[in-house]
């Protein structure tokens, strides 16, 4: 029998090859794996409207590409100063310079990304204390406490002249980049998008035409003559 898909109450739908999950009446082609409408198939949400519109907002994904590029960014900015001066083509890259605002700036969008994670997990999973979530939670401190620490010998190494302090702020800078660069590698497995998740729905079959078949005409009989 021919099936039909139709909007369900929800107006949800989710993708069969790659759980995508699109609201409106109907779905489009796929934005995510590119496969074809006809993909979707309806979904029922679970999840309460409020939690399903704040993570919506996407303000720990947004958080966390601040604080990875931060990172990064404080990492070449500083291997660019050590290796070929604080001033190139009269610009203060290292100390005094443009590395002074990404030391400043790092802790700041460590802070906002933890924070906005703290809300995203218990928005999104209802509770923290699983084992993906602790690992981040952790990593997520030490990333704090390695920029942090990045700071403060940054500012006491009289401007890198002291060669102890100065390798201490190379080490927390890359202790700041390897735990950003765990916490995508968490991240990345975390696949799920809410819980509860919801359900696909059972596609409704077409409406029945009103008007009955017409049966094929009986053959007529032939006759003595004809036989």
């Amino acid at each position: 029998m021919l099936m039909i898909m139709q909007q369900v109450e929800t107006g949800y739908w989710i993708c069969r090859l790659c759980g995508f999950i699109y609201k409106g009446k109907s779905p489009p082609v796929c934005p995510a794996c590119g496969a074809p409408a006809t993909s979707f198939v309806p979904f029922k949400m679970m999840a309460e409207e409020k939690r399903v519109k704040l993570l919506k907002m996407d303000l720990h994904p947004i958080a966390t590409h601040f604080a990875v590029g931060g990172a990064m960014l404080l990492t070449f900015v500083f291997l660019v100063s050590l290796i070929f001066g604080n001033s190139i083509l009269n610009v203060q890259v290292g100390y005094g310079g443009v590395l002074d605002f990404f030391v400043i700036w790092q802790p700041l969008f460590t802070i906002v990304t933890f924070l906005a994670g703290i809300m995203d997990g218990k928005l999104r999973y209802k509770k923290l204390q699983t084992q993906f979530l602790k690992r981040k939670i952790f990593l997520g401190v030490g990333m704090l406490a390695s920029s942090i620490l990045v700071v403060i010998f940054h500012f006491t190494s009289a401007s890198g002249t002291n060669l102890a302090l100065k390798v201490l702020e190379l080490i927390f800078i890359l202790a700041t980049l390897g735990c950003a660069g765990m916490l995508g590698m968490i991240g990345g497995q975390l696949t799920c998008n809410i819980v509860p998740r919801g359900q696909e729905q059972q596609a409704k079959p077409a409406a029945k035409s009103a008007s009955k078949p017409t049966k094929p005409a009986a053959k007529p009989a032939l006759s003595e003559d004809e036989e």
